[in-house]
């Protein structure tokens, strides 16, 4: 029997938001939603593609994805539910719209509820506000405690930026309310940063090398997977498994937008340059065999030339833990290395002395 795999595809179901984010890299003006016939036929195609030993994940991303309303989950789910393959499905949502209405739907299909917070209440208000300007910090996080006590785990994306890169310890503390829950960082990119929200040089390792020695010395800590991943990566126990890191991320990542358009991962939506093709209008086999896709999946092949930004990745002593980064936070996908690399190479000096300390040889 082949080897299984596991595929995530990110559906971006509208570009739509209830919210006025700082940081959001959605077009500000266009408005699109996925229908459900769209959706039926783009799964449809995929699940005919790959072989059935692949296991499928299919988060619903945005935008905000609850403005999709139940209907659409109600028949969504029964779709996935017809299929022969495992499928998993994921919703990354900012919780604001989730009603009586919308929970048991999710909760009755096994579907993984993520949301966003960055922090503390000032952390969080700074970026991730209403249109009118208000904070939503007390009313997600209200929400993150009632799915708590009614027994629905909630996963925790923070974006790390300015807002609280600066203040490490504030950042960990701020989490211990959500204990229990899966929390992972996202730092924030933008080719262009014209308002600064970007965390400036160093300010990533600083803020992740404090917050890892207040994890590590924490009797009851919390559940930060990537300092969890980068631990038992440096250990030799397992590959660090976040896209971040992989180094092949376009073997088993897809983000579709509402009109059918393909792209490495929803931080590329909406460069047509990046784009394997519309899955309304071509067969999945054409945009997996995409030259786009074909040419991501080697982006580690501009190592070998040496005038290359990634010439040095093969012979750094972490290339096991990063190869190469993310290829969404470098200026150029196809010959960069990532903005953060070297936070990242600081950080996992840091892990490493510190584990040293503490592991035999």
């Amino acid at each position: 029997m082949a080897a299984s795999r596991q595929l995530s595809f990110l559906f971006v179901c509208t570009s739509g938001c209830n919210l006025a984010c700082r940081y959001c890299y959605m077009p500000p003006t266009e408005h699109t939603m996925l229908s459900y016939d769209d959706f039926a036929t783009i799964f449809e195609k995929l699940d005919g593609f790959f072989p059935p030993e692949d296991e499928f994940n299919v988060v619903f991303h945005g935008g905000e994805p609850l403005l999709m309303g139940s209907d659409f989950y109600q028949r969504a789910f029964a779709l996935l539910a017809k299929s022969p393959r495992r499928v998993h499905s994921t919703i990354q949502t900012n919780l604001l719209l989730m009603d009586d209405e919308l929970l048991p739907l999710f909760v009755e299909n096994d579907c993984t509820i993520g949301t966003s917070l960055d922090g503390s209440e000032t952390m969080h208000d700074r970026n991730r506000t209403y249109r009118s300007g208000g904070g939503t910090y007390h009313d997600v996080a209200e929400r993150i405690d009632a799915l708590r006590e009614r027994g629905v785990p909630c996963g925790i994306i923070v974006t790390l930026t300015n807002a609280n890169v600066g203040s490490p310890r504030e950042l960990y503390e701020s989490l211990r309310r959500f204990t229990g829950a899966t929390v992972s960082f996202s730092p924030m990119y933008l080719p262009d940063d014209p308002d600064g929200l970007m965390p400036g040089p160093g300010g990533l390792a600083a803020c992740l090398t404090e917050m890892y020695d207040l994890w590590a010395a924490d009797e009851h800590p919390l559940r930060l997977v990537d300092f969890e991943n980068v631990t038992n990566s440096l250990l030799g126990i397992a590959r660090n498994p976040r896209c971040t890191f992989s180094g092949r991320c376009t073997n088993f990542f897809l983000a579709i937008n509402a009109k059918g358009d393909v792209f490495p991962c929803c931080d590329f939506v909406g460069r047509e340059d990046l784009s394997y093709g519309n899955l309304l209008d071509v067969s999945a086999d054409e945009v997996w065999n995409s030259p786009v896709r074909e040419a991501l999946s080697h982006r580690l092949d501009a190592a070998k030339d040496p005038s290359s930004p990634l010439s040095s990745c093969p012979t750094c002593e972490f290339f096991d833990q990063c190869h190469g980064g993310c290829m969404a936070k470098a200026t150029s996908p196809l010959g960069n290395k990532d903005h953060y690399c070297a936070d990242y190479r600081r950080f996992f000096t840091h892990v490493r002395h510190r584990l040293a300390k503490v592991v035999p040889e």
